[in-house]
């Protein structure tokens, strides 16, 4: 039997609503006194407060180069050895599979590269 009850702010879309979130659970601890008589009161708002002023670097180069950069390698790469081998192989089934393992190919070495750069920079 599925459940239809859904939690609000389950599953925050982005990090600008988190943030939001945050700040709104700390200002409602404030005024309704939710700490009121809780043993880990001090460690609790202090462990929300450290979040709620945290500034921490953009995570958008490693989101692109984790997930982004993948895709497009693999798209672009699939769509040139279609077209490259198209002009060498007549079957369907076989230019599918063929182009299908130089895509793949492509994108492991792509993923390789990047995972190289990556250590050879945080060195």
């Amino acid at each position: 039997m599925h459940n239809s009850t859904k939690i609000p702010f389950e599953k925050p879309p982005n990090i600008h609503y988190k943030f939001v979130l945050l700040q709104t659970t700390i200002k409602r601890m404030n005024e309704e006194k939710f700490c009121q008589g809780c043993g880990q009161q001090p460690g609790c708002r202090q462990i929300f407060e450290q979040l709620g002023n945290r500034k921490s670097p953009s995570v958008i180069p490693k989101v692109l180069a984790a997930f982004l950069v993948p895709m497009l390698t693999f798209i672009v790469s699939l769509l040139i050895s279609t077209h490259i081998l198209g002009n060498i192989i007549d079957t369907k089934p076989l230019l599918t599979v063929f182009s299908f393992i130089v895509a793949l190919a492509t994108t492991l070495a792509a993923i390789t590269i990047i995972n190289l750069l990556r250590k050879q920079i945080s060195q």
